[in-house]
């Protein structure tokens, strides 16, 4: 029996490892169990999130004939557990009556997943990624310390490295280092606070460094994603105000409209996106295949220029008058000063900055012996992941948009 437990499970990448998980054991899942760590919301209880997700998202992952579908809910049904977790302060982290469920069982691996991904540069922001990113993390780690924990794999970002450039390392740490926001600064000290951790109890610990995580490409549907924050709200922004300007989200595709908006980023300024299902089959074969390395790059081989992505994003948009420049305008519209208040006062950092070159080298037999090679970033690709984005109208209520602009 291998127990894995997950916390994050109803992220993007928790979810999608979870999948990945199920689709390499289904002909043996009566020899996995599963441990949800995570929380009701105010709509509904951890397992029903994670069941709806199951329905709504696993089987076209798995793309199984519908005779198999009683093997995933047996699974479900027998091999799950769920154990209600705050790493919030001030609240107990786990319910009392399942503590014993996961100090009791040994765990192969423990995947700590659960962040909060608010790229934000304010002092709000700063108090809630740390509260999240470090300090939850460090009070997961100090109930794992009375558990018997074979492996910890704890799932970080590659934007550790702060505002270095170049080559960087998967070993790179640098505390005193610039860093563009606090979530950057939050997810280098929970590194550290797991280094710690498995210095003092002697726990084998792994660190996956991911890039910028985008939908699917190697599953259907292809694009896929939940939901669209980070790097999809530039292209949110776009969406949004073609939306105010059309009124109406009928014929979106068809109908062009002009945006006359000044965007500043380098030409040259590139970005490591990969796609959440091939970074989740990296992470599951470097744990099976147990390479002797320690500290993982999940990313894409390639940088994708900025320039590409916003042109495809343009043609399926169906949007034109957006121009590159150096700084932002003195005679700023209404529209270019609500979207470098909002949307390029956190990403202009990265839009503007030296490539970062992360080095996948202590990857390279993982990916051969796993067959996997990531999907390129080209122009139909990018296109294939920003009308899934725009279908889904990027996750928002755009009802609610259309009541405010025909006000």
């Amino acid at each position: 029996m291998t127990n894995i437990a997950i916390t994050g499970a109803t992220g993007l990448v928790g979810r999608h490892l979870i999948f990945e998980i199920i689709q390499q054991n289904l002909h043996q899942l009566e020899n996995i169990r599963l441990f949800i760590l995570g929380r009701n919301n105010e709509k509904h209880s951890l397992e029903q999130r994670f069941t709806d997700i199951i329905a709504s998202e696993g089987f076209s992952y798995w793309n199984l004939d519908p005779t198999e579908y009683d093997k995933i809910f047996c699974f479900l049904e027998n091999q799950v557990k769920y154990i209600h977790t705050h790493l919030e302060a001030h609240i107990p982290i786990v319910d009392p009556s399942e503590l014993a469920q996961i100090k009791e069982t040994p765990i192969d691996y423990f995947f700590h997943l659960a962040a909060l991904p608010d790229l934000r540069n304010t002092p709000a922001t700063e108090q809630r990624v740390m509260q999240a990113n470090f300090l939850g993390t460090k009070r997961l780690l100090e109930l794992l310390a009375k558990c018997q924990i074979k492996e910890f794999d704890y799932i970080g970002t590659a934007f550790v490295c702060g505002k270095t450039s170049g080559k960087i390392l998967p070993t790179y740490l640098n505390p005193t280092q610039d860093f563009n926001n606090p979530y950057e600064k939050s997810k280098l000290l929970a590194e550290l606070a797991v280094k710690e951790f498995s210095q003092k109890h002697n726990i084998r610990c792994r660190y996956f460094r991911p890039g910028i995580v985008c939908g699917r490409l190697l599953h259907k549907p292809l694009g896929h994603a939940h939901k669209f924050d980070v790097f999809y709200e530039i292209f949110a922004f776009l969406y949004m105000e073609k939306l105010r300007i059309l009124k109406s989200t009928d014929r979106f595709f068809e109908t062009p409209v002009n945006l006359n908006l000044r965007l500043v980023f380098d030409p040259e300024s590139s970005a490591n996106i990969v796609p959440v299902d091939y970074l989740v089959k990296v992470l599951y074969q470097v744990c099976v295949q147990n390479p002797p390395d320690d500290h993982f790059h999940l990313v894409h081989e390639k940088n994708t220029n900025f320039q590409v992505f916003l042109d495809a994003t343009l043609e399926v948009m169906n949007i034109s008058g957006v121009q590159q420049v150096h700084e932002i305008p003195k005679d700023v519209s209404p529209i270019e000063r609500l979207y470098h208040s909002r949307v390029g006062a956190i990403f202009n950092p990265y839009l503007n900055s030296k490539p970062k070159i992360f080095d996948t080298s202590n990857l390279q037999i993982v990916l051969q012996k796993g067959n996997l090679k990531c999907p390129p970033l080209s122009a139909e690709n990018i296109k294939i992941l920003m009308r899934y984005a725009t279908q889904k109208k990027f996750g928002m209520d755009t009802h609610k948009i259309l009541r405010r602009v025909k006000k």
